[in-house]
């Protein structure tokens, strides 16, 4: 329990990112001298349900970094029943949302990022003038 309270970033983070190369003194594992991927197989190997949720997870971390769309049909077409719970739930939320989801990767060159700059300006500028009647 404490170890996966612990590290529980290195389970949220895409397998790519993961240092395999700088050895750390781990106490939650006896002190032992282990690297961020050693970690994360120690603890995918307390729960087999833990180890399929991170498998499928990094994979649709992969398909969508890569904007995938193949690979996504794919993933979202898997049975519910082979997946722990907790994902049943996710998948079918990516499911209803596939559309808006391949949409992404389709127009990934607009935004509305000036839009919300601005509104946050607007609001920043009413927050700090409050109780000011005139400029």
């Amino acid at each position: 329990w404490r170890a996966l309270k612990h590290f529980w970033k290195l389970i949220l983070t895409p397998a790519g990112l993961l240092k395999y190369d700088n050895y750390w003194s781990r106490r939650n594992f006896g002190y032992a001298q282990l690297t961020d991927v050693e970690v994360g197989h120690r603890l995918l190997s307390f729960n087999e349900d833990l180890s399929q949720a991170y498998r499928y997870y990094q994979e649709l971390i992969l398909a969508v970094s890569h904007r995938d769309q193949g690979e996504l049909d794919q993933l979202l077409s898997q049975k519910w029943t082979t997946l722990p719970w907790p994902l049943q739930k996710v998948q079918r939320t990516l499911r209803i949302h596939k559309l808006e989801i391949i949409n992404s990767f389709k127009y990934q060159t607009y935004t509305n990022g000036p839009v919300e700059g601005t509104n946050n300006k607007i609001k920043v500028i009413k927050r700090t003038a409050y109780g000011f009647r005139n400029f």
